[in-house]
């Protein structure tokens, strides 16, 4: 038996004999030694070469299958304290690769809803009032004017028969749809929320999209692969449900709403809106300054887009960054008086109420009875 041989030997022979079977097989040149686990579902150490190594059984049993590693490294350590090495034709023992099986891996819940609906939420969250659910046929609907809009850069409520990509669902979508474009660009650019900022910034687009009594929308989206021109298209009235308007205790919907903060530094529109089909309120005063600071010039209306009811208060200039608020307004709605008193902020946060001016402190107005 040779030196090497009798390495192995002395290897094998030191560890423990009372475990699982595993089995050695011999093979032939270059010999190769084999620890197979008699469990199929347990790693295993593939095929370990060691060239001029021979043993005079072809089975040994009763060894422990985490031993066959224990093995290689004792053969090794041996080898090396009696000066043995490889010769020129030994191929170097492969790397064991026993299989392993990761755990999965769970980030935080992804939300179900779609962004354009997430992002629309967010707003109406923000308003205090009701979120929506999505209607699939409606969005289809809606998907079918964006792709009319941004294939003939045509922002339009009404559809051409004529042109490109018209339909009559396209077209029922854009009767009952807040609609968007984003020009034309040398690379994409435009994305979901572009449309839904800008519609809260619109009067009367942000009117429709925080009506609290409407359950569900649907939305589009399409992009003009030529052009990068996109069209957006919003439906916010095949889903309203004024007759439940009476029913809502939440009016008037005010925005910025009391505390809010993140609101974009420009001379972003103010608004108290009511049901579309109650009257018109009547202005008192207005006022908006800064928290602790000057008065901020601005301008009051009740003449607001699309015929909707309620109040619009535009600073002259651009809002200050990172900056508190105060606005104040009274007047009458449907013969009753009413004063609102609340802040907002163009920083990135939501405001603490507890160390509010006291001035500023939301004053809502007493419950309203609505006509029919």
């Amino acid at each position: 038996m040779g030196t090497e041989s009798i390495l192995l030997h002395v290897a094998l022979t030191i560890l423990p004999t009372d475990y699982p079977k595993v089995m050695l097989r011999r093979y032939a040149k270059p010999r190769m030694l084999q620890l197979e686990s008699a469990e199929p579902d347990v790693g295993y150490l593939s095929l370990v070469r060691l060239n001029r190594i021979s043993y005079k059984g072809s089975t040994l049993t009763d060894i422990h299958r985490h031993t066959r590693y224990l093995a290689v490294i004792v053969v090794l350590l041996l080898g090396a304290a009696f000066g043995i090495t490889p010769s020129r034709s030994a191929t170097p023992a492969a790397v064991m690769t026993p299989r392993s099986y990761l755990p999965a891996l769970h980030g935080p819940p992804i939300s179900a809803e779609p962004e354009w609906l997430q992002l629309v939420n967010a707003y109406r969250r923000a308003a205090g009032v009701p979120e929506v659910s999505e209607v699939i046929s409606l969005s289809d609907q809606c998907w079918q004017h964006a792709r009319y809009v941004a294939e003939n850069d045509d922002l339009t409520h009404s559809q051409n028969a004529s042109r490109p990509y018209a339909s009559a669902d396209g077209q029922r979508c854009a009767a009952n749809a807040n609609v968007w474009m984003g020009g034309a660009g040398s690379n994409p650019f435009w994305q979901i929320n572009h449309a839904i900022d800008s519609w809260a910034h619109s009067v009367g687009h942000r009117m429709w999209l925080l009506y609290p009594t409407t359950p569900a929308f649907g939305f589009g989206f399409y992009t003009d692969s030529d052009t990068n021109r996109a069209g957006a298209a919003l439906d916010v009235l095949s889903q309203l449900k004024t007759s439940t308007d009476a029913a809502y205790n939440g009016w008037p919907v005010r925005y910025p709403a009391a505390n809010q903060g993140g609101i974009p530094a420009t001379n972003y529109p103010i608004t108290l809106g009511w049901p579309y089909f109650g009257p018109t309120p009547t202005i008192g005063s207005t006022s908006l300054r800064i928290e602790n600071g000057p008065p901020l010039g601005h301008s009051s209306s009740t003449a607001l887009p699309a015929g909707h009811k309620g109040i619009l208060i535009t600073p002259n200039a651009a809002l200050p960054a990172n900056t508190i608020f105060v606005v104040g307004v009274s007047g009458i709605y449907n013969a009753t008086p009413f004063t609102f008193t609340w802040r907002f902020s163009t920083g990135s946060s939501n405001l603490n109420t507890q160390s509010a001016d006291p001035a500023a402190l939301d004053h809502p107005a007493p419950a309203l009875a609505l006509d029919e």
